[in-house]
């Protein structure tokens, strides 16, 4: 029976954006058994189940029950009929092709039921040589919403790769990849611990050497660390933390070392609509609300640091400064709102385009005022009603809380309108 081994592969790269995080994780695992299976370093995809480890700088993969040789296999294939291949006893073109697809001459097929037939031995080569043309095939072929280019590099990648490391259990896989050489030396947390770099033993102590670099690799770890702590720190203010907007799935992407930390601001700033001040926490800096055990929100927020936790004193009023500076923003853009009035800001909907084929948002807006009122006559409906969500659906888009929060859209419209005293059809229809 063959040897089988522990392959660990970590790239390295400058810090990653979440969304790219998680489309490393959606391909790399299966292009990388798809890879071992097609280069008979394993059996079946079914054999291999990667296990996959990315975060804001890296990403890996770990996978058991690789050879260190390849399996030597006889292959057969079948290629075009036997009247297609030969003319007058002379190889056509099809059949010059076929065989030499498979690196053998004409004169070297098998002709076997009306068919020519191509066999070859496939011979057996070492992981250690083949393994760098794996890799290779594997960064060509995960596909990123927006990749770049980097200095002089021909290749094409969401973020420049800075390092590699490379094992087969404890021993390193020697090669150049993209400019960059594979060893068994990773990068540890940019701010903790004494040394930047630290050697990886191996593959199945990669988590554990990496924790001694201040680096939990794991995603799934990182995110039961940061729920716990933050129930805790919830707790403590005898109350709970909340994520409608979903941050957290960014949160797990953009730590290495998590730290959670509580942060409190002006009561005043509860007088803002719920929704507001939660987007105001949310959208730029993925703070989590807190909600205390009367029901309402607290004048306190959660949020995740990749810093030193022996420094949250000096590193928390940076924090509260900047919620203070977003909600300040958020006051000041609702009032103006509020005094300006929704039907004013319909009024100036012609100075925005909404597309330059398709004329300004008013001329949308009547667009959908005539859709809406002839739906509405068709199904009874009160018209002036319907006219007057028609008419007011896009008029918060010139509104200053939409202008700072895009996520407000619709439900900032829905209290200006409310405000107005429009009717509370019409305000729903809004929002």
């Amino acid at each position: 029976m063959p040897e089988i081994h522990t392959l660990l592969w970590e790239v390295g790269c400058e810090e990653l954006p979440a969304w790219a995080c998680e489309q490393l994780a959606s391909q790399v695992p299966d292009l990388v058994a798809r890879e071992l299976v097609a280069e008979r370093f394993v059996a079946s995809e079914e054999e291999v189940a990667p296990e996959l480890f990315v975060g804001p700088r890296r990403f890996a993969v770990r996978v058991a029950g690789v050879g260190q040789e390849q399996r030597a296999v006889r292959e057969e294939r079948r290629g075009p009929a036997e009247r297609a291949a030969f003319v007058d006893g002379s190889p056509t073109k099809a059949c010059e092709g076929f065989a030499r697809s498979l690196g053998l001459a004409p004169a070297e097929l098998e002709l076997r039921d009306g068919f020519v037939w191509g066999i070859r031995d496939l011979p057996s080569g070492s992981f250690n040589h083949v393994w760098p043309e794996i890799a290779a095939r594997v960064l060509e072929g995960i596909n990123f919403a927006k990749p770049m280019r980097w200095g002089a590099s021909p290749h094409r990648f969401v973020r420049p790769v800075r390092w590699m490391v490379t094992l087969l259990d404890e021993h390193p896989v020697d090669y150049e990849l993209w400019g960059v050489r594979s060893s068994r030396t990773t990068r540890t947390h940019r701010f903790l611990g004494d040394a930047r770099e630290y050697d990886i033993a191996g593959a199945s102590t990669y988590e554990h050497d990496l924790a001694a670099g201040s680096v939990v690799v794991s995603q799934q770890e990182r995110r039961q660390t940061i729920e716990s702590e933050l129930d805790k720190a919830a707790s403590a203010l005898s109350g709970s933390w909340e994520d409608p907007g979903s941050v957290l799935d960014e949160v797990v992407h953009l730590v290495e070392a998590p730290t959670v930390i509580t942060g409190r601001f002006d009561a005043s700033y509860l007088e803002l609509p719920e929704r507001v001040l939660v987007t105001a926490m949310q959208s730029h800096q993925r703070y989590l609300p807190v909600r205390a055990a009367s029901g309402s929100l607290a004048p306190a927020f959660l949020a995740v640091m990749n810093g030193d936790p022996g420094s949250v004193d000096s590193i928390l009023p940076g924090y509260e400064r900047v919620i203070a500076g977003r909600l300040d923003d958020a006051v000041f853009s609702f009032g103006r709102d509020r005094d300006r009035g929704l039907d004013d800001m319909a009024a100036s909907l012609s100075d925005v385009v909404f597309h330059a084929q398709a004329g300004s948002l008013a001329q949308r807006v009547e667009r959908i005022r005539a859709a809406a009122q002839e739906i509405g006559r068709q199904l009874g409906l009160d018209t002036t009603r319907v006219d007057d969500a028609a008419r007011l659906a896009k008029a918060d888009q010139v509104s200053y809380v939409v202008q700072e929060f895009a996520e407000l859209e619709g439900f900032a419209g829905s209290l200006y309108a409310r405000a107005a005293g429009y009717d509370e059809q019409v305000v729903s229809a809004i929002d």
